[in-house]
């Protein structure tokens, strides 16, 4: 019960910024936006649709479409979401925010909607419309959510050119461009990750080490040097960032000749590496997708 609740007001709180995103730079400044968004206000500009209530009709089309293939409660939170975006959309209406600096209303924008298209995705749902089609693709194919959406959204910015024109259109896909990454960085983690492969005959003493100081697991693999034809250990460790330079100084102090590779990780699922933190690591970072598709 405590995760539903948590997921229904990441939910709500997502969808109040991306509708305020919206309401607040995108509308006023004339810009164009991806997803279903996008479409919307495409019709709004071209044929002066009401915004709150295309955004809805688009959005169920394209539910009805992902329904039997994403995870039933993703399905649920993104009906919520749907509603709640189109009740945000009709009664929130601040005063519009429109900068001197047209490349700006971009910034603004593509912050406050990653930040709501992060937090909704985060909390196990969707925003409705290329969202849910985004949703599909990465659990069918593994490309990433925001790599998906920035697909989409350049077709749909491609029919805004026309709607909204050449300038308005190349500085609103600043816009996208930002909040694709910012939404990356949502439903990626806080903090990038390190995988660290280290081969040494004192193995044992620095794996040992690595888990009283650092307090990260090890796995050993057996490996065959090819060119001294003997058996060789290999410790294989996940870090943070802040982490990394730690486990470097300990191998280095127990054996400088060590053999290490250190390649960088987009994301880290499972024990130690969760979305809330365990009490006993609050003091390291930790990051985890919650994406329901992918389990």
């Amino acid at each position: 019960m405590k995760n539903i609740i948590t997921s229904l007001s990441m939910t709500i709180v997502g969808t109040f910024l991306v509708a305020l995103a919206i309401n607040l730079v995108s509308v006023p400044n004339e810009l164009g936006d991806g997803g279903v968004t996008g479409l919307t206000l495409f019709f709004h500009y071209t044929l002066n649709f009401d915004i709150p209530k295309t955004a809805f009709v688009l959005n169920v089309i394209i539910l009805i479409i992902g329904w039997k293939l994403l995870n039933k409660l993703t399905i649920i939170y993104t009906l919520i979401s749907i509603a709640a975006l189109s009740f945000f959309l009709q009664v929130i209406q601040p005063a519009p925010f429109i900068p001197d600096n047209q490349l700006v209303a971009p910034l603004v924008s593509g912050v406050i909607m990653g930040t709501g298209l992060g937090i909704v995705i985060r909390g196990g749902g969707s925003t409705g419309g290329t969202d849910i089609l985004a949703l599909i693709v990465n659990k069918y194919t593994g490309i990433s959510v925001s790599n998906a959406l920035l697909m989409f959204d350049g077709v749909i910015i491609s029919l805004l050119f026309f709607a909204i024109g050449l300038e308005k259109g190349a500085i609103s896909i600043v816009g996208i461009l930002l909040y694709s990454r910012i939404l990356n960085f949502w439903v990626t983690g806080y903090n990038p990750k390190n995988a660290l492969f280290i081969i040494s005959h004192k193995h044992e003493e620095i794996g040992n080490e690595i888990m009283d100081k650092v307090k990260r697991g090890v796995t050993i693999f057996s490996g065959y040097g090819f060119y001294s034809k003997k058996q060789r250990q290999i410790l294989y460790v996940v870090v943070s960032n802040r982490q990394l330079m730690a486990v470097k100084k300990i191998v280095h102090n127990i054996d400088p000749k060590a053999f290490i590779a250190v390649n960088d990780v987009q994301q880290v699922d499972g024990e130690g590496f969760t979305f809330l933190r365990e009490p006993e690591e609050m003091t390291l970072e930790t990051d985890e997708s919650i994406l329901n598709p992918n389990g």
